[in-house]
């Protein structure tokens, strides 16, 4: 790699992307602690006993889930578009989507479910068409979600930028004209290259993606979120085109006229619709399922595939006449793909409404959140993503789970939560515990048909996943029914903070030694007070089989479950942070992979080796950006939009950290590199007093940890739930 990139080494470096994920991942990296294969991996937390849930309800519903019924309500839902669309698209407060909600309220109807729609504000985006003509070419192009059209046709000049950084722009006149790119997503967003083709003066930015990760085919149209400044247009061109057209640039200048037929409307409004069942005893606990009907072209596996697979769920539990416990609330979420304009957490804005302003009150009444998302029709891996709260609960319900192994050849495993690419991530961090299955990494589908116009029944549907996850679902759903108490347990956390947390890295030892005494007395308390949750829970079960009235038993149990969730809030909605890839992290992970890496670009000033620095500092918050990017794109996507002083960040408010700002310094080496000055003194002190920086930041979120664990154990320690049992047995 050369000291100033260009665009082909800024590709190689920012490939690095991948071992930066798991470079710091605390909270990620419990993907390997869990349940491998089929057998369950030894913890300290305690497993839980075997499920109990009444299996002839169980077998009398599973038989009454219909697969004709499932298939052709997603056929018909995944056919929904904008009107005037051929594309299909159906995005929040869009025609399409609206269209879509209105069928889904009427067949949550026709099934007999208690149907409310719940609406929230939403910067609607309604895309209709995008097209461009150079010469005697017609191009089809697809729009990005939140960039705006083109109000009309626009007659510019094309010019190729390369991948889209800065470095493209050189010596380079692109003001009024339309700028081409080429570049993988996976190692920067949208955000950055758009916004540094406004900077340029551009009218509006194609990209063709490129990389191994996403849109792998040559004909097929690519769509996701911006999360960018509405300013220009942000549009999607097939490889195949793409390749035509660099043929027709490659005779002399190209003039395009491009017309995108997208609106944004601000005042716009989306909503979910809830279908329930009501518990056989009137109470107000529920379990809420969820899955996302809004998408991109057709989008049929993303997700109203999960909607019609709940739908088939709901039915088939009405039909059988399943008595349930809790309120079982199925829930058809909009604007998950997309929701607002100018903002990095443009996503997931429909669940994040609906916990947080439409019915906040179910936080201390949820028990779980049952989510589906895009399940992988070619997974290798049944893959659970749960809430690591779970973790101790679910071991015991896998361990005896054979998925068929014609389609699941690696078996099952158990892995930490979600994050922010599924919607149970928003009832997580709200207070409500949730997981997530039927993902996996491993998937051709992912690469070709995820998020493009190769989203079909035919490349989507696959029988035995759909009835192996319809059968796994209803299964989870029942048990989690047969909960009086949602079964926390918070050493999975503490196993987890402990696998990477480096005490000798802390300045000062008595903050390092008050957080780990916090951690082992919550390890502790939760160990014993989750084999309490499990006694409880197995003692309700049993007089309800015994045909015993259990309505006053519940009602002084719940009031210890409302009292857990509280516990369970603390450690969600404040321990747990989000990295610089909107991965789920500890403060501490973050901290330390800035310091490591702060002091090696130190180190290698100091022996010469200016390349090895810039390496080192790449790992340094969102100096990814700053090493390609111009300085005010970096400032205002790298940190201005991860502000953790921001209150209007929906699910991403508190969970972003402090950013060091990089930029300087990294150009500073870089600069007197290529000149040949090897005096790097100025360059040291700036560098230690971003270490300084991080210390005091360490020093005072461990000391804010500590705090939260000491909430948590003061929950724990004053719980009467022990005393309440002895009185009840």
């Amino acid at each position: 790699m050369g000291i100033k990139i260009n665009g082909t080494e800024a590709s190689i470096l920012l490939s690095r992307r991948a071992a930066l994920l798991g470079a710091g991942a605390g909270a990620a990296s419990l993907a390997l602690a869990g349940c491998s294969g089929n057998k369950t991996n030894q913890g300290s937390a305690p497993a839980a006993p075997a499920s109990v849930i009444d299996e002839e309800a169980f077998k009398a519903a599973l038989d009454c889930i219909d697969r004709d019924y499932v298939y052709n309500l997603c056929t018909d839902l995944s056919m929904i578009g904008n009107d005037d669309c051929e594309l299909g698209f159906r995005n929040a407060g869009s025609t399409g989507e609206n269209k879509c909600r209105e069928r889904i309220v009427k067949e949550m109807e026709a099934i007999g479910l208690g149907v409310q729609v719940d609406t929230y504000p939403v910067h609607a985006w309604e895309f209709r068409s995008a097209g461009m003509t150079v010469g005697d070419e017609q191009y089809t192009l697809s729009s990005f979600a939140g960039a705006p059209g083109t109000d009309g046709p626009l007659t510019a000049e094309l010019i190729d930028c390369g991948d889209g950084t800065a470095a493209n722009y050189v010596d380079k006149d692109v003001a009024g004209k339309i700028v081409i790119t080429h570049f993988d997503n996976y190692n920067y967003w949208f955000m950055a290259p758009a916004y540094e083709a406004e900077l340029a003066g551009a009218r509006a930015i194609i990209v063709e993606t490129i990389g191994e990760n996403y849109n792998v085919g040559t004909d097929t149209l690519y769509c996701f979120d911006v999360a960018s400044r509405d300013s220009i247009p942000v549009l999607c061109i097939t490889k195949d085109d793409a390749a035509k057209l660099a043929k027709q640039m490659e005779a002399g200048e190209v003039t395009a006229t491009l017309n995108v037929d997208a609106t944004i409307d601000k005042q716009g409004e989306s909503g979910n619709v809830l279908g329930m069942i009501p518990a056989a005893v009137e109470t107000d606990q529920n379990i809420t399922t969820g899955a996302h009907f809004d998408g991109y072209f057709h989008a049929f596996m993303d997700d109203v595939w999960g909607v019609a697979v709940w739908m088939g769920i709901a039915k088939a539990l009405v039909d059988s006449g399943y008595k349930p416990n809790h309120n079982i609330i199925f829930i058809a979420f909009g604007s998950e793909e997309y929701g607002t304009t100018n903002n990095h957490y443009d996503w997931c804005t429909g669940v994040w409404n609906q916990i947080n302003t439409c019915k906040p009150e179910w936080v201390g009444q949820n028990i779980c959140h049952l989510e589906m998302d895009s399940v992988r029709p070619d997974a290798d891996t049944y893959i659970v993503n749960a809430t690591p709260e779970l973790h101790s609960w679910f071991k015991a319900r896998l361990e005896g789970i054979e998925p068929p192994s014609d389609q699941y050849v690696n078996g099952f495993e158990l892995r930490s939560q979600n994050g922010p690419w599924g919607q149970d991530y928003d009832m997580e961090i709200a207070g409500v515990p949730g997981f997530c299955a039927g993902k996996t990494g491993n998937s051709i589908w992912k690469t070709k048909c995820y998020h493009t116009n190769a989203s079909s029944p035919e490349n989507d549907w696959n029988e035995t996943v759909f009835t192996w996850i319809s059968e796994q679902y209803l299964r989870m759903l029942m048990e989690f029914d047969g909960c009086t108490i949602s079964p926390l347990d918070f050493s999975t956390i503490v196993e987890q903070v402990k696998e990477t947390f480096d005490p000798s890295m802390v300045k000062d030892g008595d903050v390092a030694d008050a957080y780990l005494a916090a951690l082992d007395n919550v390890a502790e308390l939760s160990a014993a007070h989750y084999q309490l949750v499990t006694k409880a829970n197995d003692l309700v079960r049993a007089k309800r089989a015994d045909g015993e009235d259990v309505s006053d038993l519940v009602a002084r149990l719940t009031a210890h479950g409302a009292e857990l969730l509280d516990t369970y809030k603390i450690i969600q909605k404040d321990k747990l942070k989000l990295d610089i890839w909107d991965v789920v992290a500890y403060k501490h992970d973050i901290i330390q992979l800035n310091l490591n890496s702060l002091n090696d670009t130190i180190a290698n000033l100091e022996k010469g080796d200016a390349e090895a620095a810039l390496e080192s500092l790449f790992n340094v918050d969102t100096t990814y950006l700053a090493s390609v990017f111009s300085k005010e794109v970096y400032e205002y996507t790298g940190i201005t939009a991860l502000d953790p002083e921001r209150d209007d960040l929906y699910w991403g408010t508190g969970k972003t950290m402090e950013q060091v700002n990089t930029f300087d310094v990294y150009h500073a080496i870089e600069d007197k590199a290529l000149a040949g000055d090897s005096d790097f003194s100025a360059e040291i002190d700036m560098l230690n007093d971003m270490i300084a920086f991080e210390d005091d930041l360490f020093a005072r979120s461990l000391e804010g940890d500590t705090a939260l664990l000491d909430q948590v154990a003061d929950i724990l320690s004053a719980s009467t739930l022990k005393a309440d049992l002895d009185e009840l047995n």
